[in-house]
């Protein structure tokens, strides 16, 4: 049997404190615990010194991460039965609101 490994990653155009990154902090809890009740979701790993699920080891940023100099980029690294699973996620629910906010 094979599983759905997905890092996804994304970077604000400011700094992560920034009252325009409000709407993001605000719905990523309520992002995860969606994905964490989802059909086909499996578990995700949580980020060191954090609370929430262990982390599944140290995190590492893509090469064209560049630092804002809050050391906070989103991201997350989840495992999902399958594809349909995670796009059935990924494009309904509160999940796709904050996708069409992404821009901004």
């Amino acid at each position: 049997m094979h599983h759905l490994a997905i890092y996804n990653f994304n970077k604000f155009r400011v700094r992560s404190d920034e009252p325009v990154n409000q709407d993001f902090h605000d719905r990523n809890e309520v992002n995860f615990r969606a994905a964490e009740v989802s059909r086909g979701f499996i578990a995700r790993s949580g980020y060191e010194g954090e609370e929430g699920p262990a982390s599944w080891g140290p995190q590492v940023f893509p090469r064209f991460y560049i630092e804002n100099e809050d050391g906070w980029a989103p991201s997350s690294l989840s495992l999902w039965r399958d594809l349909p699973s995670l796009f059935a996620f990924s494009y309904s629910g509160i999940h796709i609101q904050a996708m069409k906010n992404a821009r901004d």
